[in-house]
């Protein structure tokens, strides 16, 4: 877990950064932060499963750009996106707006098998990206956000087999899809 503590400071670090660089000159640009939770819906077999995420960044008019952070849980894997974001309100009445926003980068993965399991797995990770469409209500200083998109992550892992006589190390790309439904609160 070690490696999940150095992109959790990096983007508590740049929000404080964010928020020093904050000037009403530029009346137009805000920074943002906005925390996400909900289910990951996937194909018979694949199963349901959770996700939260926490983004920040800076909105300028209809455009934002963000940083994030999130935590996935699947059937047999943990995974830990760190990433980029960037968004679009084409819709935007007043405090609403309907937007589109897409984040991409890096997911580390983690399989929590047993010690008594038939294989143990390496911990390593892969691409991760996820496009979602959203809508959002602003309520003074207070954002509410219902969202909808596909989540995709590749795992590249090593499997190696626990039993004596067994096939040897294989090395194995998998790829999770799931539907992604999130609501969620910012500032």
């Amino acid at each position: 877990m070690k490696i999940g503590v150095l992109p959790f400071l990096l983007v508590v670090l740049i929000s404080f950064s964010a928020a020093a660089q904050s000037d009403s000159s530029f009346s137009k640009s805000s920074w943002f932060l906005s925390i996400h939770s909900g289910a990951l819906l996937g194909k018979n077999g694949n199963g349901s499963s959770l996700s939260a995420t926490v983004i920040q960044g800076v909105r300028y008019n209809r455009f934002s750009l963000g940083v994030g952070l999130g935590y996935d849980v699947y059937h047999e894997w943990r995974t830990l996106p760190v990433f980029a974001g960037i968004g679009y309100d084409f819709i935007k009445r007043g405090e609403r707006s309907f937007f589109f926003h897409i984040n991409t980068g890096y997911s580390k993965a983690w399989n929590p098998s047993s010690p008594l399991e038939q294989f143990s797995y390496s911990d390593e990770g892969g691409f991760f990206y996820h496009p979602f469409l959203g809508y959002s209500l602003k309520q003074e200083k207070i954002t509410l956000y219902v969202t909808a998109g596909y989540k995709f992550q590749r795992l590249n892992y090593r499997r190696t087999s626990q039993w004596w006589g067994a096939a040897p190390v294989a090395k194995v790309e998998q790829d999770i899809e799931r539907l992604s439904v999130q609501i969620g609160i910012g500032i």
